[in-house]
């Protein structure tokens, strides 16, 4: 290798200057042909024709002689070529092309072995062109390879050179070769910025800094500052949700009160909704390339799934929302993922329970159309067949007498209760030895991956029996997915106990707060205390908290 050569970024631009020149010179033989007194921009001396390649006798400049003539007449006189705002675009282009490029080479013979090979490359021999364009992409691909320190843009006269001026069409045997090189500098080009962008990008996002269209965010205003009256949208929304209402009825109820949607339009959807609930930055963090983008050509964005680094910036901007009830919202999420049942219509839906079929009651209205007109809840299976269940339908206002009674028992005993749940709560939501376990199948997991890496790189380097390989590789692969399947069950206990955990500290929380003497129905307390309430009879009702404890009203 010549030792002017420092890394595939330089082999690259070397083989540029050389091929431009090469394929110049044939263009030129066009324009000549086909153009009266044609007269070329470049001097004689420096036509490929006259140095590049050996005289009549087989002689042609090597060593030392070469390399003068190439760093101290060739260079000089192109990058010095007289060009004025008349000079056609066709011939200024060799001074474009010149004025960045290097001759890096330091060794004329081995400059000498380098043209005589572009040289011999015929543009009307296909097999030529594509087996050159091969090698050409290859080295692009290695470049690629070399990461951030091998960024290399294609000269722009070059590529604006083969594209206006050769206009190569399909069907011709040249335009083949030109098409390969074309086409190589252009995506290697567009691989490169792309890459560079992502590189910007990560950089951006690891100092914990990030941009936004404010105007489809709502919220806040231009510099993460909070916009009072919209925030009152967000804190209404979570309000609602930690309440019992669903995403889909709360969209329903924004757009009744006439609330506006981060588009600025009346019409809310559920989508929108449960997006907003699930959004860090309202809680004052910022989860950063949540997508990314892994093909620079189509450049379609997919969900981030940890193929590539996130970002995690706590306190970078004012709170909506505070983080705890960020996060209760979140364990709502989890929680109402495990239970089918719930509609989320009203607070009550999928809270009140038929003692006597075990099926849940649903809201009803009677005499809908006149001065009566009640909501009452019963069984939703009170009169599908014969055997109808005998528990009463109860009246919302029914339902709320019940719980004050329930809580007034609960904060009777309060201290008793709080001692017992403090007790017990570190035993039921431990992990100790479920992170273990995760530890453990983690680095499995890490060892069967390296496994299916190992034997595909071999398989790439050396010719071995297909067959065989393909069933070591899916015996790989299929432990591999036994091991990931373990390990995901282990990581949702451990979600599962966490949740719990917070659930119960909650729990505790709201029975300090509660008053001597409960007498007001209130909305967060039923939907902090409340897993489910048992109908038997009107003067027979218990309640399931969310502590896992049952007491009757």
């Amino acid at each position: 290798m010549d030792a002017g050569i420092n890394g595939d970024a330089q082999h690259i631009e070397q083989m540029v200057w050389m091929l431009f020149l090469k394929v110049y010179d044939a263009k030129e033989d066009d324009w000549e042909l086909n153009e009266d007194n044609y007269t070329s921009i470049i001097p004689d001396e420096c036509r490929w024709r006259n140095w590049a390649q050996a005289d009549d006798n087989g002689h042609a400049m090597t060593g030392d002689k070469l390399l003068n003539f190439v760093n101290n007449t060739l260079f000089p006189t192109l990058k010095e070529l007289p060009v004025t705002p008349d000079t056609p675009v066709k011939k200024a282009i060799v001074k474009s092309t010149f004025e960045d490029a290097n001759n890096y080479m330091k060794d004329g013979v081995y400059l000498r072995q380098v043209i005589d090979i572009i040289d011999e490359i015929e543009f009307d021999d296909v097999k030529e062109s594509h087996a050159f364009g091969f090698v050409y992409e290859e080295i692009l691909r290695d470049l690629q390879a070399a990461g951030s320190s091998g960024e290399f843009y294609t000269p722009r006269a070059v590529t604006d050179f083969m594209a206006l001026m050769i206009q190569p069409k399909l069907g011709e045997k040249m335009a083949e070769m030109l098409l390969t090189i074309l086409s190589s500098l252009s995506q290697e080009e567009s691989r490169s910025i792309s890459e560079n962008v992502k590189w910007g990008q990560r950089k951006k996002f690891s100092d914990g800094r990030f941009s936004m269209c404010y105007g489809l965010f709502l919220g806040y205003d231009k510099g993460m500052v909070i916009n009072e009256e919209q925030a009152k949208t967000i804190e209404f929304i979570y309000s609602e949700f930690i309440m019992g209402l669903s995403p889909k009825a709360i969209a329903k109820k924004l757009t009744e009160l006439g609330y506006e949607t981060p588009g600025g339009q009346k019409k809310w959807y559920e989508g929108t909704v449960r997006s907003i609930l699930k959004n860090e930055k309202y809680k004052g963090c910022a989860l950063l390339q949540k997508t990314y983008t892994p093909d620079f050509l189509t450049k379609k964005s997919v969900k981030n799934d940890g193929k590539v680094p996130q970002f995690f910036v706590e306190d970078s901007h004012p709170a909506i929302i505070d983080p705890d009830q960020f996060e209760l919202v979140q364990d709502i999420f989890e929680e109402r993922a495990r239970e089918p049942k719930h509609s989320g219509a009203t607070i009550f839906s999928g809270k009140i329970r038929c003692g006597c079929c075990g099926g849940w009651y649903g809201s009803k209205v009677w005499h809908s159309n006149d001065k009566y007109r009640r909501v009452i809840w019963q069984c939703n299976a009170k009169f599908k067949d014969k055997t109808r269940c005998q528990t009463p339908h109860l009246t919302e206002d029914e339902v709320k007498a019940a719980f004050v009674r329930m809580v007034n028992k609960l904060g009777a005993d309060r201290d008793f209760y709080i001692t017992e749940l403090a007790a017990i709560k570190d035993r039921l939501s431990d992990t100790t030895e479920l992170e273990k376990e995760k530890r453990l199948l983690d680095q499995q997991l890490a060892v069967d991956a390296k496994a299916v890496d190992d034997l595909i790189a071999q398989n790439a380097r050396k010719a071995q029996n297909q067959t065989e390989y393909r069933e070591r590789y899916d015996a790989l692969v299929s432990r591999y997915e036994e091991t990931e399947k373990k390990r995901d069950a282990v990581a949702d206990q451990i979600s599962q106990r966490m949740v719990r955990r917070r659930k119960l500290e909650r729990f505790i929380e709201t029975v300090k707060a509660l008053p001597e003497l409960y007498t007001e129905f209130d909305k967060a307390q039923w939907s902090g205390l409340v897993d489910s309430m048992t109908v038997h009879s009107k003067d027979k009702i218990t309640f399931t908290l969310t502590s896992g404890m049952e007491i009757e009203a």
